[in-house]
């Protein structure tokens, strides 16, 4: 009973406001450690319910792990857009991203989390940022087959024809994934089908690597019918 009790006044506190010391209080109250160590864990964890707390009572919202990732990022894995919110209020920096260059942006688009990646979009970050392997928040998403994430990706202005390290543009992701929903949305924000990777191979050759690769096809053949139609049977791509 004691326990439902907390979790009723803070939610309270979260949902009317409070200070740094009110929030601090509560947190001695619920008998949790303040420490970066705990508030990290939270976060880690998915606590974010505890974790605002440690935000508003001014724990630093751009603090790191030993990977580099910073509470943004880890509210972005799991969508606790709350939790997000909170953070870029307190001053959280959107573009920070971890050792492996990945951005909250990126984080949120790879995990399918529409909501977080639409309030990402509104600030001012550069939604073709690039992380150590040449990975954009598109190529993720349309690696994993997100479709919505993708075209809120694409109406942000996300270049469809941006290629890793290994020469694999968000299209081919889709090939290799057999993906034709995420093709042709691709295809329709100008992705070149035509690209081939640092193998050689074009999305077209990975879809073929599936069994019912027909769909893909499809995309892929009225795409360049549409081309034809439309530069009078050149087609540049």
């Amino acid at each position: 009973m004691k326990k439902v009790f907390l979790i009723l006044t803070t939610l309270l506190l979260i949902c009317c406001g409070q200070t740094k010391s009110a929030a601090r209080d509560e947190l001695e109250i619920m008998e949790i450690e303040y420490s970066e160590s705990e508030y990290m864990r939270r976060l880690q964890t998915g606590d974010s319910l505890i974790a605002s707390l440690f935000v508003r009572s001014g724990m630093d919202p751009n603090l790191t792990d030993k990977n580099g990732s910073t509470p943004l990022i880890f509210a972005s894995i799991r969508g606790h857009d709350n939790l997000i919110t909170e953070l870029l209020k307190h001053g959280a920096d959107p573009t920070q991203a971890n050792k492996a260059g990945n951005t909250p942006l990126m984080i949120a688009s790879s995990m399918g989390q529409k909501g977080t990646v639409a309030i990402l979009l509104k600030r001012d970050i550069d939604v073709n940022r690039q992380d150590i392997s040449g990975e954009t928040a598109l190529s993720y998403a349309s690696s994993r087959g997100y479709l919505p994430v993708v075209r809120l990706l694409l109406e942000a202005g996300a270049d469809p024809n941006i290629a890793n390290k290994i020469g694999q543009t968000p299209l081919i992701k889709a090939g290799v994934k057999n993906r034709a929903d995420i093709a042709e949305i691709l295809l329709e924000y100008g992705a070149d089908m035509r690209h081939r990777d640092n193998t050689g191979l074009d999305a077209a050759t990975y879809a073929k690597r599936h069994e019912f690769h027909e769909p893909f096809y499809a995309v892929l053949k009225a795409h360049h019918e549409k081309l034809m139609v439309e530069n009078d049977g050149e087609v540049s791509q």
